[in-house]
């Protein structure tokens, strides 16, 4: 096992457990503001996938036994589209009011449940390719309909952030005041574009570990953000 395969596996545990830890931390923050709670509860399962599931996955593939490196990747998909969901949900619930609020959350339960269909679909049809394996890790990417269906969802996902993201600055523009959950929106905004491509299993390079590391910057972001004094319940 290189130096470079156990910095990766390092790297993703690291940043799974401060996933966990933030998405923790907001659970105990935000007893009743629910919006809040969905960003924990996203961020809870988004750790579990790239700790537990990507780190034990990468030791697995790179000892050779890439049968059950395989299946810990397709159940890492499962609890991603439940990250989905709670995501989604975050940003339904502090970009609309109640009455569309419940559609929005409907929305991404549905888009959820599509990626579950899929997944499974995608498993029996073989519509992964890989492993692709090199000195930096093991990776395995989604072509034809799971391909497409993970972009579909990831474009959703993007685009209510994109909308989050316009409120809270149409906010800062009337009232001059910008809340930590801007913070919380923009990290989320790159955090999204940066981790697509570790999603789709195209850069088994030097790029793999170069990622993985850098999840650790996102996690810690979230987490001093969420354990700050002033970021509480309104």
């Amino acid at each position: 096992m290189t130096s470079s395969v156990i910095l990766s596996i390092l790297a993703l545990y690291s940043a799974g457990i401060i996933f966990v830890l933030t998405g923790l931390e907001a659970l105990k923050k935000f007893k009743t503001n629910q919006a809040e709670r969905y960003f924990g509860y996203g961020a809870i399962f988004i750790g579990i996938v790239i700790g537990p599931l990507m780190g034990t996955r990468t030791i697995f593939g790179i000892l050779g036994y890439h049968g059950i490196d395989f299946v810990i990747s397709a159940f890492d998909q499962l609890v991603l589209a439940l990250s989905i969901m709670a995501f989604g949900s975050y940003f339904v619930s502090k970009v609309f009011k109640k009455r569309l609020k419940k559609a929005g959350q409907i929305f991404f339960i549905t888009l959820g449940l599509l990626v579950l269909a899929v997944l499974a679909w995608s498993l029996e049809a073989k519509f992964f390719i890989g492993p692709h394996i090199s000195k930096w890790g093991t990776e395995y990417e989604p072509i034809g309909p799971a391909k497409f269906t993970f972009l579909a969802v990831w474009l959703s996902i993007v685009t209510f952030n994109f909308l989050f993201l316009l409120k809270r600055f149409g906010s800062w523009v009337r009232n001059r005041q910008i809340n930590y959950d801007f913070y919380v929106g923009l990290t989320l905004f790159v955090f999204f574009v940066f981790f697509v491509f570790e999603e789709l299993g195209q850069m088994n390079t030097w790029k793999l570990v170069f990622s993985r590391v850098t999840l650790n910057a996102f996690a810690v972001i979230f987490y001093l953000l969420y354990t700050k004094e002033s970021f509480k319940e309104e």
